[in-house]
């Protein structure tokens, strides 16, 4: 009886978690890209 609510839990839990973590990745990727261009307009 509780097996599919908690399993459909974990997965969305799981679910959630890649969700953050990729955008968390992708927030370190933009904010390093922004860094660079910015050193690159310095640079010119």
């Amino acid at each position: 009886m509780w097996e599919l609510p908690f399993s459909r839990f974990v997965k969305n839990l799981r679910n959630g978690f890649h969700l953050i973590s990729f955008k968390v990745c992708f927030g370190v990727i933009l904010s390093e890209l922004n860094l660079t261009t910015e050193r690159f307009k310095l640079s010119l």
